[in-house]
């Protein structure tokens, strides 16, 4: 506090209190953000990516970041304009990949056996 800026001491007091519990206030809401964040993560994402454990954190820091420059720390609109889209996208993506792996591979064996089915 500036020396001199309130009249009297109690002023003062309350002022330093009310900062205290802006304080508070702001790391009880930061935490709730790393938390919920957390959680959407976990939710959405966490059974799209192969190796979840290994890119869970750097997942969580950007989702946090897009969090606060994108949706203005709303964990509401974050969830359904977001995260329920993108995990919507990711499995059409994951399954149409997995169905082209399948079809490959079936191709694959399917050359395979026919030179033995005319032998």
């Amino acid at each position: 506090m500036v020396e001199g800026y309130f009249e009297d001491e109690a002023a003062e007091e309350i002022a330093v209190g009310r900062d205290e519990v802006n304080y508070a206030k702001n790391t009880a809401n930061t935490i709730e953000l790393k938390s919920g964040v957390a959680s959407l993560v976990e939710q959405y994402f966490g059974s799209l990516y192969v190796n979840y454990k290994a890119t869970k954190n750097t997942l969580i820091r950007q989702a946090r970041d897009l969090l606060v420059c994108e949706y203005n720390g709303s964990l509401q609109k974050f969830e359904m304009e977001f995260c329920r889209p993108a995990n919507k996208l990711l499995q059409f993506i994951k399954f149409n990949i997995y169905q082209k792996m399948i079809d490959i591979q079936y191709r694959s064996e399917d050359r395979i056996m026919k030179p033995l089915a005319e032998r």
